[in-house]
């Protein structure tokens, strides 16, 4: 599966366009990887989602990325943004689930 993204990236007065185009392979009931096949924004982007059972019945899911931009991202910046850009992914992804 293919699946292009454009976006804009922001945290404090820091915002940046991006574009990824993302190769998709679903292993079912366990990983989802993900690959940016175009590099517009990033020469590195890659990462998973891995599911697995937890304890109480639920599932635990685990999200990794390795992403290197092409862009400058002051050092102090990096951190926060892309933390605040994964806690919003994920927090949409957890709306979308209770919906």
């Amino acid at each position: 599966i293919l699946v292009r993204q454009v976006g804009r990236l922001r945290w404090l007065m820091f915002q940046q366009d991006i574009s990824v185009l993302l190769r998709i392979q679903e292993l079912p009931a366990h990983q989802i990887l993900f690959e940016d096949l175009s590099q517009n924004s990033f020469s590195a982007y890659v990462g998973t989602w891995t599911l697995d059972d937890a304890p109480n019945g639920g599932t635990n899911v685990v999200y990794q990325i390795t992403s290197v931009p092409k862009f400058f991202v002051p050092p102090f910046v990096s951190r926060g943004l892309f933390s605040d850009q994964v806690r919003q992914m994920l927090q949409q992804v957890r709306q979308k689930i209770l919906s």
